[in-house]
């Protein structure tokens, strides 16, 4: 993984509120951005932003070294990521489920990370974050995970 200062290959998959905040963070910060949502309205905005827009969830993390989760809960990130092509696509990277999870469930997601080769960060991140606090967010946790 390059340096936290350098540009980098980021996908985020979950395009809500938090989503589309950190999306729109990380293309200002100078980041190469991906986004994938089920409702591809919701990319429209970034992708006339400079975002690329990917077709499947799989296109997204295979687009990325860095793959940022944010949707709804544990259920929607397994029913996402837990396919053998996404699985593949996101070996000997870094995933960053920002989605509300328990416990359990993040030492669950984290298990099945290890078992497949990914490097795994949970991180709760509130809404209301401002754009320059979401972009060091992320800048903290690449940096962490270096």
């Amino acid at each position: 993984m390059t340096g936290s200062n350098e540009s980098q290959d980021v996908c985020v998959i979950g395009l809500g509120n938090m989503g589309s905040a950190l999306a729109e963070a990380l293309l200002t910060s100078g980041h190469r951005v991906t986004v994938w949502n089920r409702a591809a309205a919701k990319c429209e905005a970034l992708a006339t932003a400079g975002a690329t827009v990917a077709t499947s969830v799989a296109e997204a993390a295979a687009a990325a070294q860095v793959i940022v989760v944010c949707v709804l809960d544990h259920d929607a990130s397994v029913s996402l990521l837990r396919t053998d092509e996404v699985t593949g696509a996101l070996r000997e990277k870094l995933l960053a489920q920002l989605s509300s999870v328990t416990a359990d469930e993040s030492r669950d997601m984290g298990r099945w990370a290890e078992e497949n080769g990914i490097a795994y960060l949970d991180r709760a991140i509130a809404e209301g974050h401002g754009q320059q606090e979401l972009a060091a967010i992320f800048e903290l946790m690449v940096k962490k995970a270096a």
